[in-house]
């Protein structure tokens, strides 16, 4: 719906008639109400939930990258586990 000023919001309308004996509608109940704020809220938690995911996606490709002594330990360490070599040996290795 369109405001007076001009601005346009969300709003849920619900409408139920009101029937006489022959089943003819005689008069409507409605109700609207703004759900704007709501809307906007739920657009916001969308964005942050997007945006969690592209950061997670982003450090998840960073921690890929063995660009460490400490992160190429690492990976040689869960290879020995993967290959069921003892973990001993990891640093035996040249």
């Amino acid at each position: 719906m369109r405001q007076v000023d001009g601005e346009y919001r969300h709003f849920l309308i619900r409408q139920v008639p009101l029937r006489d004996d022959s089943g003819s509608i005689v008069k409507w109940y409605g109700a609207a109400t703004d759900i704007e704020d709501r809307k906007r809220a739920e657009e916001l938690q969308a964005e942050l939930a997007r945006v969690a995911r592209l950061t997670t996606m982003a450090e998840l490709r960073r921690s890929d990258r063995p660009d460490s002594a400490s992160t190429r330990r690492a990976a040689r360490v869960s290879r020995c586990r993967i290959f069921s070599r003892p973990i001993w040996r990891e640093f035996t290795w040249r």
